[in-house]
């Protein structure tokens, strides 16, 4: 029977003298995969930074590592060529299904961008991180190697820097908001005033149940000095972003700012995306919902339509009872979903609905060139799968209630019964 390994990169793979079998690999504490190629430069800059750590390394201690190359090269004498500068192993180039950001190893991890490092538990095949290129940068010592992430509650900031430029402990008893943003992003610039007179009001009405602490991706002293003078709030201090607010964002798996997160009391995540409930003036605490609609933002429990598959409900052209009734099933559907989702998991599934014909409806519409006319449609959104979607346009004789559940159904039971569209880029 073939091993997690086997399955995932082949029987053989490519070494510096030839073929090497997979199995050989058997017993080694981590497998590391490399995504990367010549073309790009950050990845040209990596890799000697990666070789180093490798030799200095991989058979210290319990340490005991493997490297495997995937190349996202476009021709086989450019793979040869970067190749001959990697002292690892490599997936064959001519294994090209496993091979490039099409592959099936870059779709399994997600790879979106070069150079990546994903970490395997070598006897499990379990994702330990996928932020070795970021670990092995700011790893001198190799201590930290395999970079097992900590729980997330450990790495919740304690101190700040309060507006005296005193550093004080965190309060205790309120639920915090972290503010992860910067000086130099316009979406941050634009959203920090309307959170700020958020935050303001609530404090002029004498309540003071939350505390919001900044968490700067600013460049340099004078961004970070000049952006939080504007704030009325805390920040984790600056000289700390590297050994505090780095660790603890990567943690979050923050990948975009603004981001504002809500924690609380006892350091527990509750929310990852607060942004659309302040811009929405939803009520305190900002609670996740389990099925949003469009014109509150693309995002669910943390995860947008562009990271894993979406239902969209379309509802402009439902009466108020239809509306009600799609939005109670989707609300069962999504309950469903979270109840199966372990820990840090993505959901197989996110469920939205569109009730006007808003700004961001009418872009999902336009991209997928979704014209409704009178009816209620179901769009299912799976960007990550190349671009994929399907629609489902019902007509008059349709439930909507029963369409979205067995629309649902089988698109997780038996996909190819379903018309895949593909986006056009």
């Amino acid at each position: 029977m073939a091993t997690w390994l086997e399955n995932l990169v082949g029987t053989s793979l490519l070494s510096k003298d030839g073929e090497k079998a997979t199995s050989e690999l058997a017993g080694k504490s981590v497998i590391a995969l490399y995504f990367s190629a010549h073309w790009c430069g950050p990845c040209r800059r990596f890799t000697p930074k990666l070789s180093e750590f490798y030799s200095k390394f991989k058979d210290r201690d319990s340490k005991d590592f493997e490297v495997i190359f995937v190349s996202a090269d476009r021709s086989e004498s450019e793979f040869t060529s970067y190749y001959g500068e990697h002292p690892w192993l490599a997936v064959k180039y001519s294994d090209s299904d496993r091979m490039g950001f099409d592959g099936t190893l870059a779709k399994k991890y997600k790879v979106r961008g070069i150079p990546s490092l994903v970490l395997l538990d070598g006897a499990t095949g379990e994702k330990i991180t996928t932020e070795g290129v970021q670990e092995v940068y700011g790893d001198t010592s190799g201590e930290g190697f395999p970079y097992r992430p900590r729980p997330i509650g450990e790495l919740v900031p304690t101190k700040a820097v309060n507006k005296d430029g005193a550093i004080v402990e965190i309060p205790g008893d309120k639920y915090k908001l972290f503010y992860f943003s910067a000086h130099w992003c316009p979406p941050c610039r634009r959203f920090t005033p309307k959170l700020i007179e958020w935050y303001n009001k609530r404090k002029a009405a004498g309540t003071d149940d939350v505390e919001i602490i900044f968490v700067s991706s600013d460049r340099d002293w004078g961004g970070f000095d000049e952006y939080y003078g504007s704030m009325p709030w805390l920040a984790v201090p600056f000289a700390e972003r590297n050994s505090v607010g780095q660790p603890f964002s990567r943690a979050l798996g923050i990948e975009g700012i603004p981001s504002l997160m809500l924690f609380s009391a006892e350091n527990e995540l509750i929310n990852k995306d607060c942004i659309g409930a302040v811009q929405a003036g939803k009520s305190f605490p900002f609670l996740p919902p389990n099925v949003v609609d469009l014109s509150e933002g693309i995002s669910v429990w943390g995860h947008d339509v562009n990271s894993v598959p979406a239902m969209i409900a379309f509802l402009e052209n439902a009466d108020d009872d239809d509306q009600t009734a799609v939005e109670e099933k989707l609300e069962e559907l999504a309950s469903a979903v979270k109840a199966n989702m372990a820990g840090d998991d993505e959901p197989e599934m996110i469920f939205l609905t569109s009730k006007e014909d808003d700004e961001m409806s009418g872009r999902i519409k336009g991209l997928c060139n979704l014209d409704l006319g009178d009816s209620i449609a179901l769009l299912i959104l799976n960007l990550p799968d190349n671009g994929g979607y399907y629609v489902k346009k019902l007509d008059d004789s349709e439930d909507p209630v029963e369409a979205a559940e067995a629309y649902q159904a089988a698109f997780r039971s038996n996909p190819e019964s379903l018309t895949r569209l593909q986006l056009q880029s």
